[in-house]
């Protein structure tokens, strides 16, 4: 089963934060805001920390990261959790190098803790991180339809192009990197729209979310959504099953 996921729950909105270092302007809590336009931006190279501390154990299985320099910079990015109050750290995920500023989007074997840390690696560069989510993944219970676009493949950039009066093509620019997904499953049980579909879509009524519509196959499509107007109603089909559905702008890249 190709199984769509999505990443909202985020532990970094409920921790209390402590960050190792950060320059001035460039706050370790703006990560945690769901926004791209503020960052999070160490003050030197080297490793620098950002320490989560919970007041209640909170599981953890996907960690995202968007808005990012790591390929320009030549750094790293790390997520480790604590069984004993920040004593010993354990990998959650190696160090995850990027080749380009897209979506970093992984699933993790669950755990549960209260204290948990983000390592950015900066050997010889600086780097700077707009958005990190981590906490429990949302797998809907229906693979995407067989007529889904992908995020990297809606083509929903803007662009600018400047013509001469005879209409000769002078320039071009790119102003935004965008582009569409639609979000639906079918023939779902009416309890899970209940527990997991109007959760989140509270949440996207007011915040960004992470989405991949085939984590197995095509993790590299994962996206950094949020949505411009109202979801879609929920549909009985026949008085018994839902179906669900949500048209969300998705950004793969910077």
């Amino acid at each position: 089963m190709a199984t769509q996921i999505i990443g909202y729950d985020n532990v970094l909105e409920t921790a209390t934060l402590t960050v190792s270092s950060e320059a001035t302007g460039y706050d370790g809590e703006n990560v945690s805001d769901w926004f791209t336009w503020d960052y999070w931006k160490p003050a030197a190279t080297g490793t620098s920390y950002i320490t989560a501390v919970l007041p209640t154990a909170s599981k953890v299985d996907y960690f995202a990261v968007f808005g990012h320099d790591l390929s320009e910079t030549g750094s790293t990015i790390q997520l480790q959790y604590s069984a004993n109050s920040g004593s010993t750290w354990y990998d959650l995920t190696a160090p995850l190098e990027a080749e380009d500023s897209q979506v970093i989007f992984k699933t993790l074997s669950e755990v549960s803790a209260t204290h948990y840390r983000i390592a950015l690696a900066c050997p010889t560069s600086v780097a700077s991180i707009a958005v990190i989510a981590f906490g429990e993944r949302l797998e809907l219970p229906k693979s995407a339809p067989l007529n889904v676009t992908p995020a990297p493949y809606s083509f929903g950039n803007t662009y600018l192009s400047s013509k001469s009066d005879t209409g000769r093509l002078l320039g071009r620019t790119l102003l935004r990197k965008e582009s569409e997904v639609s979000i639906e499953a079918k023939l779902v049980e009416p309890e899970w729209v209940r527990d997991n579909w109007l959760p989140f879509i509270a949440h996207a009524e007011a915040k960004a979310f992470f989405y991949s519509w085939n984590y197995e196959d095509y993790p590299e499509d994962s996206a950094y959504c949020y949505i411009d107007k109202k979801a879609d109603p929920v549909k009985y089909r026949d008085g018994i099953w839902n179906d669900v559905k949500l048209i969300a702008k998705a950004q793969v890249e910077l």
